[in-house]
């Protein structure tokens, strides 16, 4: 196997370079995004989404709907510095599909000059986008010392600045793939274990689990090289049980490569070949040029090893018929040609296929001869030039060695002087080494205190909400059963004691201000334990809460996207808790006209926007704030394993997007 793995090099190198995965699972992530786009008033946030979702397009290769995304988010960026900055990197993506490598990286390059002003986390993530793009763009240039230093001096720092697994994650699986595409297959296996050790801590995004099977794939190839094939099996069932709801992604080309490789390699070449023709099936779906090649040049070794030699001569005739060849790749067909019409018994055609190839091999190696004989003739002026340099070093050491023997005693005095030197130095450094440990034993001690700060700290807090809900409980039935009870039953006996209510106004408006006593009674009641979550579910509760806190200054508009009922209780009553809290500091400080509030689940994740169009706030001074919630809502979205981010600027309303991980176990 290893003597055809210089031209299998060839096809990963482009395969891996340029391909985008899909498993085509994301209309109702996309959707939701759109809903975001259609139903905010902030442009900076239609801008963002836009160019997100018209990246998430160019991946799936709808290039209509990337065009039409791209346009939208260049027209509302224009109102921000950095989203217009942002801009050039998105609009750059025309290049790559227009397969303008040269342009595609002078483009991110200017992208990656403008970017770097701004530090912010955003920026950062973008950055990180831009050098790993550029790193591919150098890679397909043919410049793979750069394309690896962009990812390991430049990519990794600034990914590390956003704390973000799966960015790293994705960094470390380009270093292996070019480590392993240059054949240093155990340094490439390091890497791909560190970026599954990375992608194993990352929480939701649009494209984890596309990269997460990829990931495995790309290890259990490079493990079956190795001829660790266990290992690498191991690694081909993870990816298969991932993979398996979504026969039609071109993850399957990928897939069934690597599971075809492992028959191979275990000379169960029958196998081999099966799971080759999946793979090339699921090329022809997709369009996937790169991996049909490379698959249909290990059927071709497939059918070597079976000595059908017709068909591996029908599947080498397919693959010269590629529209595009480099020469080292037509030398290497032609003499695999030559070989396989010797062994059909076909002389005259073997004759001129090894023709072909000594004519190709002569074109190369002339090449090689001129560049060697330019090489000798710099060598030769170089040698010149260095003998003309050794004349004049010779004439002045002879100078030398005369003022030599004055200096000898004050050599020998410099070296006493320096032993006496490096002595002191190594008692300071050592002395230096000691307090050093010392303190950094004392920073791991502090750091030990700390984390179990942290995590007490955090216990507290979970016991201080569940109790508090608890309590919510205990008082909302105490309310409604006994004091509610006692008040609804007092009104009926009042009635029945005033044969003729209406012609007393006291007593009219004495049964009003019961009838508005009961009223609030039970609105606090449902503040505190709201009915409708516990009978109707999640949905219809968040939907009748915003319908009761609407007013005639502040409309509140509920928009839901697939909202499961099979959400666990106590999630149900946090999500619930949180929207509640911040409609609360909406109307109480935002002095808005609208609130629009979104909420949509994705399998696993439950996404919150709550938007208004008031007044907004300083993002720098949110820790002055103490009365506006935002830290109870903190709280309850962190022991929901969820992130809260917040966008607002003053005079330009508010915007929180809450992303949190239900729990899988009852969701």
């Amino acid at each position: 196997m290893q003597k055809y793995l210089a031209i299998l090099l060839l096809f990963s190198v482009c395969s891996y370079a340029q391909r985008f995965n899909s498993l085509n699972n994301d209309k109702t992530f996309i959707d939701s995004i759109s809903g975001i786009i259609k139903s905010t008033k902030n442009d900076s946030i239609r801008a963002y989404y836009s160019f997100k979702i018209a990246d998430l397009h160019r991946r799936n290769k709808d290039h209509e709907k990337f065009q039409y995304y791209l346009r939208l988010g260049n027209r509302y960026a224009s109102g921000s510095a950095f989203l217009k900055d942002v801009s050039i990197y998105y609009n750059a993506l025309n290049y790559a599909e227009k397969g303008q490598t040269d342009r595609f990286a002078k483009a991110l390059r200017a992208a990656l000059g403008k970017i770097r002003k701004y530090r912010h986390l955003q920026s950062y993530k973008i950055q990180v986008m831009i050098l790993q793009n550029l790193s591919v763009a150098e890679l397909l240039l043919d410049h793979q010392r750069e394309s690896m230093r962009l990812l390991t001096e430049e990519a990794i720092p600034v990914a590390l600045k956003t704390g973000n697994p799966e960015m790293l994650a994705d960094l470390y699986k380009l270093i292996g793939i070019g480590l392993m595409n240059i054949g240093d297959r155990s340094k490439a296996d390091y890497y791909f274990l560190r970026a599954i050790t990375e992608i194993q801590k990352a929480k939701y995004s649009p494209v984890l689990l596309e990269n997460k099977i990829e990931l495995y794939i790309i290890h259990a190839e490079n493990l079956i090289y190795s001829d660790r094939l266990a290992d690498g099996k191991n690694y081909l069932m993870k990816a298969y049980t991932l993979l398996k709801p979504f026969p039609k992604s071109n993850l399957n080309g990928l897939y069934y490569y690597a599971d075809g490789l492992y028959f191979y390699k275990t000379k169960r070449y029958d196998l081999a070949l099966k799971s080759y023709e999946l793979g090339l099936q699921n090329c022809i779906l997709n369009r996937d040029k790169q991996s049909m090649n490379r698959l249909q040049f290990v059927k071709y070794q497939a059918f070597l090893a079976l000595e059908d030699y017709q068909q591996a001569k029908k599947v080498l005739t397919e693959l010269m018929q590629t529209p595009v060849l480099f020469s080292v790749e037509k030398m290497k067909f032609y003499k695999e040609m030559a070989w396989v019409e010797q062994q059909l018994g076909n002389e005259l055609k073997a004759y001129q296929y090894n023709q072909k190839y000594i004519a190709i091999s002569d074109s190369l190696r002339a090449t090689h001869e001129k560049e060697q004989v330019q090489n000798l003739e710099k060598k030769f002026n170089q040698t010149e030039k260095e003998n003309q340099i050794k004349a004049l070093e010779a004439e002045k050491k002879q100078n030398l060695l005369l003022a030599q023997y004055n200096r000898m005693s004050y050599v020998v005095l410099g070296l006493i002087s320096l032993i006496l030197f490096l002595v002191t130095l190594f008692l300071v450094l050592n002395s230096k080494s000691l307090k050093r440990i010392a303190k950094q034993n004392e920073i791991n001690y502090r750091q030990s205190i700390d984390a179990l700060k942290y995590q007490k700290t955090f216990e507290i807090m979970q016991a201080a909400i569940l109790g508090e809900e608890a309590e919510r409980k205990r008082i909302a039935r105490d309310l409604h059963d006994g004091i509610g009870s006692r008040l609804s039953a007092l009104k009926m006996q009042l009635q029945s004691l005033k044969s003729q209510p209406d012609s007393n106004p006291a007593w009219s408006r004495f049964s009003d201000s019961l009838s508005l006593s009961i009223a609030e009674l039970r609105q606090i009641a449902f503040n505190l334990l709201p009915e409708t979550l516990i009978k109707l579910g999640l949905e219809l509760a968040l939907k009748d809460l915003c319908h009761s806190q609407s007013n005639s200054k502040t409309a509140i508009v509920f928009h839901a996207n697939s909202i499961s009922d099979q959400i666990a209780s106590n999630d149900q009553l946090s999500i619930f808790r949180i929207v509640q809290e911040l409609i609360n500091n909406a109307l109480k400080h935002a002095r808005c006209t609208e609130i629009i509030v979104d909420c949509s689940q994705n399998q696993e994740l439950f996404l919150i926007t709550v938007e208004d169009d008031g007044i907004g706030f300083d993002l720098k001074a949110l820790d002055n704030f103490s009365g506006l919630g935002i830290k109870n809502i903190k709280n309850r979205v962190e022991l929901l394993k969820g992130n809260v981010e917040i966008i607002s600027h003053p005079d330009q309303g508010s915007i929180f997007n809450i992303s949190i991980t239900l729990n899988t176990e009852t969701s």
